[in-house]
């Protein structure tokens, strides 16, 4: 799927495990309110009986003496068993029966009626508020279909000793002796066939008041509320995901490009000029943020060797510029011989930083600007690996850092260039306008490149704690440093 409008299976982890504590609060709101529920409600029993159906005699059959009980197939047999045991008549029977004042509808809707496979079992389920009621709803509903059933092949059976009678009564003078014996002989076994006819079904098993209540069951229902709300919490997320290119929060964004955060630069006056810490001319808590990113870089570093440490961000605006400016500055502040390269080949702004560094002047020797055109440094428009390789390496022998600002990784290849022949690579991120595309846009340019990304700073954070260093009264905050 492309980044900008699907998701494949490790961006919806990345989603998820960003969202996990909005799923996760869903999950257990939904559960809690079901189990709530639940516990709210009337309990209810379930009693089954079981019918045993067998074949019913038809008429015609009857007649000759024979068993046919017709060539219906049993699924057919099944649907008629079923559609017997659903009757409203056997529904009136039954409140006749039970003198209940339940209406017809309540007593029909407390059953369920279901085959026992391919069988000629039915099982007939009551649902009710005691478990006697449930036992004795189900059991009497098993025994009224029993009398139906038997009703009806008695009345099958009389429609035989009917016919056989109108039959000798017509034609009696015709018949011989013996014919008229056989007829009369057929009419007396109906008689006594009907006396006996059970209608080829009974009470195989009939209902025992169950042990415990059906319904309701908080602890199911919870489970499957929470899980529902789960997945429909899921669905949401990936439906916004596809329409919604913000991204909320620094877990969101650490989860997106599995980085560590080097820092967070808050959103505060940031003067372009640089001092050490406490001295005042800038918001102490921005200085802070300086000072922890210069220490997560110096671990990097291997001892007695050299590094060359990419600055790059996904769009231009973000802020690497001064990212690198400062983090450079901070370094050479502490006594390492540092090179900022400014290979921002679309916009060069890096030396304006160092021009205005009026109040140290030239209190930073080891601090040397490289520029595009100038000395070692690659003239414009170069990007194969081999010469970059060549001019990192040189810069790398004179300093211990070797700090560049490149162009944005996600619209100009030259960064890709820059990121991979780099030793380390810092993605600036500005929460408040970074978009989900753009980002994972420049985290697919750089595991393309196989550049070696450190970690992630983020700048324009929120400023929720109070400096450690007081802010002194003649603190101008006028001269802001923009974004680059």
């Amino acid at each position: 799927m492309s980044t900008s409008a699907g998701l494949d299976l490790p961006k919806l982890l990345a989603l998820l495990k960003a969202r996990a504590g909005l799923l996760i609060a869903m999950t257990l709101i939904a559960a809690g309110l079901a189990f709530i529920v639940s516990l709210g409600q009337a309990e209810k029993y379930k009693a089954s009986a079981v019918l045993l159906f067998g074949g019913t005699p038809r008429a015609e059959s009857l007649l000759t003496g024979s068993a046919d009980t017709g060539s219906s197939s049993a699924t057919d047999t099944t649907a008629t068993n079923i559609g017997l045991a659903s009757l409203d008549t056997v529904v009136a029977r039954v409140k006749q029966r039970l003198g209940t004042p339940a209406s017809l509808t309540q007593l029909k809707d407390a059953m369920s009626i279901e085959a026992q496979g391919t069988s000629n079992l039915v099982k007939l389920t009551a649902e009710w508020t005691t478990d006697n009621g449930a036992a004795l709803l189900a059991t009497t509903f098993a025994e009224q279909v029993v009398a139906l059933r038997r009703e009806m092949a008695q009345a099958e059976i009389q429609r035989a000793i009917d016919a056989l009678k109108r039959t000798i009564a017509a034609e009696g003078q015709g018949e011989s002796t013996a014919d008229l014996a056989t007829l009369k002989q057929r009419v007396s076994q109906l008689v006594a066939l009907k006396a006996v006819q059970t209608g080829d079904v009974r009470v195989a098993e009939p209902a025992i008041p169950p042990r415990s209540a059906s319904s309701p069951r908080p602890v199911f229902n919870a489970v499957a509320a929470g899980l529902v709300a789960l997945l429909l919490g899921i669905g949401v997320v990936v439906l916004l995901a596809r329409f919604d290119q913000r991204i909320r929060d620094e877990g969101e964004l650490a989860a997106l490009i599995s980085a560590p955060v080097l820092a967070r630069i808050p959103e505060v006056a940031r003067p372009r000029r640089f001092t050490p810490a406490g001295a005042g001319d800038e918001e102490s808590s921005f200085l802070e943020a300086i000072q922890f990113l210069r220490l997560n870089i110096q671990r990097t570093r291997p001892e007695g060797q050299g590094i060359v440490v990419a600055v790059t961000s996904a769009l231009p605006g973000d802020g690497k510029t001064m990212v690198v400016a400062w983090l450079a500055q901070s370094l050479a502040f502490n006594e390492a011989e540092v090179v900022a390269v400014d290979y921002d080949l679309r916009s060069q702004t890096l030396h304006t930083y160092f021009e205005a560094r009026d109040v140290l002047g030239g209190a930073l020797p080891n601090l040397r600007l490289v520029r595009p055109g100038e000395e070692t440094a690659l003239p414009i428009g170069v990007s194969g690996r081999e010469p970059m390789r060549e001019m990192f390496d040189e810069l790398r022998d004179k300093a211990d850092f070797v700090v560049v600002d490149t162009s944005p990784v996600a619209i100009v290849a030259h960064a890709s260039a820059v990121a991979a022949t780099a030793d380390e690579v810092i993605l600036v991120v500005d929460l408040k306008r970074i978009r989900r595309k753009d980002l994972l846009a420049a985290k697919e340019q750089l595991a393309n490149a196989r550049a070696k990304l450190i970690g992630i700073v983020l700048n324009r954070a929120a400023h929720e704690v109070a400096a450690y260093y007081p802010q002194p009264s003649h603190v101008q905050k006028t001269d802001v440093v923009t974004n680059s």
